[in-house]
């Protein structure tokens, strides 16, 4: 009997049947090249919808063109379906294990996933087969920077300026690393070379005001504010430290616009709604800075200044209760906050309170401006404990509630 050719197993082709399967592998590589075209053409447009679409028609067909693998990986990276950017990574690297643009990818989107040490491993690996790929120093940077190990990453963000010296993202993470690192005259230097490629206008002339701001040079600081609200007016955190400075000028009027701008873009900004209270507090308007000091609480329950200032508020009303639960709500917090503990002193002894607020006032000599005696002997302090009817008495004049005896 005849066996059914479908169960011959080892078949060999020649003749004229192998150059027919040559040919058509030749024309189907040919049509894939007019695709592949036609997809970066999309991509080239940001119109990754139509390339992702024909880099899948291709696949689907069958090809073992790694660059098919590499350039959808990418637009899936683009659209952060890390997932998928991973299969097809792995297809591109086992099809080229010596695709550095596939590798860099890779080091990517395991630095996305959380996965630092392989991503490193990954960027590495690209480096290893191209040294001088700029874009994966960068990204090695970036991992660094994630891990934590600053000066690597430092290094990292230099050796992709060296190989690619007109690249503002390396110009960028690099300065912020430095102002980070407190080095903010080298951080400066490339913050204005970032700003020179019109990259980031906004964050970097943010992050230049922030360093002026901190060495104390606050028109400088107020004029990067300033520019930086141009190119991003919609910009809450500019807009509050524009107002921090104002207020530090005495500019009140455009102090409270610059904050109640920044509130208008973000109603739960707890800073920002906290600034604002010291500036009416400052001003002498309580009853306003009380409710700015509520709505900080309101977004942030622990922030204990603002508890604090709240209870200062309170204070300066005249109502005392409020005060108190005020500041034990900051020592809720903040139990050592020794600001805390004498505020809520001077409310207890003015409002008769004495054993309490005595044990508190105590906290005077740990305040960041401690209220401290003339001089300090050294002697057994008076204490219930320590005390009898007869011997001398030491008093030290002290600037304070305590320093007149009648």
């Amino acid at each position: 009997m005849k066996k059914n050719s479908s169960n011959i197993k080892n078949t060999s082709i020649s003749g004229d049947g192998k150059k027919n399967i040559e040919k058509t592998k030749e024309l189907n590589n040919f049509k894939n090249k007019i695709k592949e075209k036609k997809a970066i053409e999309f991509i080239n447009i940001g119109d990754f919808k139509k390339a992702e679409e024909i880099y899948l028609e291709i696949i689907k067909k069958g090809t073992d063109n790694h660059i098919v693998f590499g350039n959808l990986a990418a637009i899936y990276l683009l659209t952060g379906e890390l997932d998928k950017t991973l299969d097809l990574l792995k297809k591109a690297i086992n099809i080229k294990p010596d695709f550095a643009d596939a590798h860099n990818n890779l080091g990517v989107v395991l630095l996305n996933k959380g996965n630092l040490n392989d991503a490193i491993s990954s960027c590495k690996k690209a480096l290893e087969l191209k040294p001088d790929y700029s874009e994966a120093h960068f990204n090695l940077g970036n991992v660094y920077s994630n891990k934590g190990d600053i000066n690597k990453a430092i290094y990292s963000y230099k050796q992709a300026l060296k190989y690619n010296p007109n690249y503002p993202n390396a110009f960028y993470n690099l300065a912020i690393l430095l102002k980070n690192k407190g080095d903010f005259q080298q951080a400066i230097l490339y913050f204005k070379e970032t700003i020179k490629y019109k990259f980031k206008y906004a964050e970097t002339y943010y992050n230049l005001g922030n360093i002026y701001n901190f060495l104390g040079n606050i028109n400088e600081a107020i004029l990067s504010y300033q520019e930086a609200l141009k190119y991003k007016p919609v910009f809450p955190e500019t807009l509050n430290n524009l107002g921090n400075l104002l207020f530090e000028k005495n500019e009140v009027k455009k102090a409270i616009s610059s904050y109640q701008k920044a509130l208008q873009l973000k109603p739960d900004f707890p800073n920002a709604n906290y600034n604002l209270g010291n500036l009416f507090k400052s001003e002498g308007n309580i009853d306003k800075a009380i409710f700015y000091f509520k709505e900080a609480i309101k977004y942030k329950s622990d922030f204990t200044e603002a508890h604090i200032n709240l209870g200062n508020s309170f204070h300066e009303k005249g109502d005392f209760k409020k005060a108190i639960f005020s500041f034990h709500k900051s020592l809720n917090y903040k139990s050592n906050s020794a600001e805390s503990h004498y505020n809520l002193s001077l409310t207890l002894l003015i409002s008769g309170a004495y054993k309490e607020g005595w044990l508190e006032y105590e906290y005077r000599f740990k305040k960041a401006e401690p209220l401290l005696p003339i001089a300090i002997p050294n002697i057994e302090k008076l204490s219930k404990d320590n005390f009898k009817n007869k011997g001398k008495l030491l008093v030290v004049s002290e600037q304070g509630i305590g320093d007149v005896f009648q």
